[in-house]
């Protein structure tokens, strides 16, 4: 599970063996050491590099950053690292960071290339935030190369929009907004972290980061980027059958206003606790129905539910907007369809629901259809979409 992430660019300067005495940038490198002091401070049970260069592979965590790449009168055979296989630059820079913070423990490095789609780049993500019960991930990428007059690729005012856009998603925790960054105009902007971004939005798995800032700026016409990212602990999501005891919070879940507005297709009245009653009562003795109670961390969030209407077999949803946005109502359904086993299923969501649209198709779901109902909480009719799961 990703616990913790750094952004740092990789530029040669990071390496204090081409800069000397009088380091470039040097607010740069001290951003950089300390957002890796930061990372390490999570305690993580492993480090997963990433960064891209001209293969993704995976490189032997023992490789070193090959100085002569940048400076051939570097390459000797008493330089550090001497008899250990080269890394790319990128992964190449961030060993060398981990390894001037002093961390021991196991570590992976995983490059991308700036061809990689952003789904196989999330891909892999995923894959490094599982290797270990505790990862920590350092993001070795660099923004747009075309900042100004004298950048490496000359002047493009795309740049400087592009960038700020990359930096309000991290800096707001949303790094799943990083997989939607448009791969043939940061390619034309010759903003090469891209893909390792979007490892990261992978790795993060949907949590949303808190943040820090530490660095940011353009001092060479390319736009550089440090940033520390903590996660909170995945909640732990569960279904169990309905407790008496439940039916006071799931009738406030029900009524809440701002989610029976995104439903929509709700009781007539959420306020009446008799026709609630009453209904879940009729619910729970039909056998046809699979009814569960949801919890978040032991605390009931909602509820999830099969059922058959005209010889379909439905499922639905509710989640208590306390519980929004992490992840609870996906895994839920997931749950769900370990117990309900009939295919197809359907569902139904108001289309402009898209966060429910959403969890639907993370789990299968495609739509089918669309029709006008009339949505009692809307008191008027509205679309609503079909979906189905084979």
């Amino acid at each position: 599970m990703l616990v913790a992430a750094t952004i740092c660019p990789a530029p040669p300067l990071l390496a204090r063996e081409l800069t000397g005495a009088d380091p470039v940038v040097p607010d740069l490198r001290q951003a950089c050491d300390a957002a890796v002091a930061a990372l390490l401070a999570s305690r993580p049970d492993l480090v997963a590099v990433t960064g891209t260069a001209d293969v993704a592979a995976r490189f032997d965590p023992a490789g070193s950053l090959d100085l002569a790449a940048f400076a051939p009168a570097l390459r000797s055979p008493a330089a550090p690292g001497a008899g250990r296989p080269g890394l790319p630059p990128s992964l190449g820079l961030g060993a060398m960071l981990l390894d001037r913070a002093g961390y021991a423990g196991p570590r992976v490095l995983h490059s991308v290339t700036q061809d990689d789609p952003a789904a196989d780049c999330a891909a892999l993500g995923d894959r490094l935030a599982g290797l270990a019960g505790r990862v920590a991930l350092l993001v070795m990428a660099d923004g747009s190369a075309r900042r100004t007059l004298k950048a490496p690729g000359y002047l493009d005012k795309r740049s400087e929009p592009f960038d700020e856009a990359v930096t309000a998603l991290i800096a707001g925790g949303d790094l799943a907004g990083l997989l939607g960054l448009d791969a043939q105009l940061a390619t034309d902007l010759m903003a090469t972290g891209r893909p390792a971004w979007q490892v990261l939005a992978g790795a993060a798995r949907g949590q949303r980061g808190a943040s820090q800032l530490r660095y940011d700026g353009d001092p060479f016409g390319v736009f550089y980027l440090v940033a520390s990212v903590t996660f909170a602990p995945r909640p732990v999501v569960g279904l169990r059958p309905l407790r008496e005891s439940d039916l006071d919070a799931i009738f406030e879940q029900m009524r809440d206003p701002q989610a029976v507005h995104m439903a929509a297709f709700t009781a007539a009245d959420p306020d009446d606790r008799t026709a609630f009653d009453a209904h879940m009562a009729r619910v729970l003795r039909r056998p046809d129905v699979t009814y569960r109670v949801v919890t978040c961390d032991g605390e009931p969030a909602g509820h999830v539910a099969s059922f058959v209407a005209e010889g379909d077999t439905e499922v639905t949803y509710w989640i208590g907007r306390r519980w929004w946005g992490r992840g609870v109502a996906s895994r839920a359904l997931e749950l769900l369809l370990e117990l309900v086993t009939v295919r197809p299923l359907h569902a139904r969501a108001a289309s402009d629901n898209l966060a429910s649209l959403r969890v639907l198709a993370k789990t299968g779901f495609r739509p089918v259809g669309r029709e006008l109902s009339f949505a009692p909480a809307r008191g008027t009719r509205i679309e609503e979409t079909i979906l189905r799961k084979d």
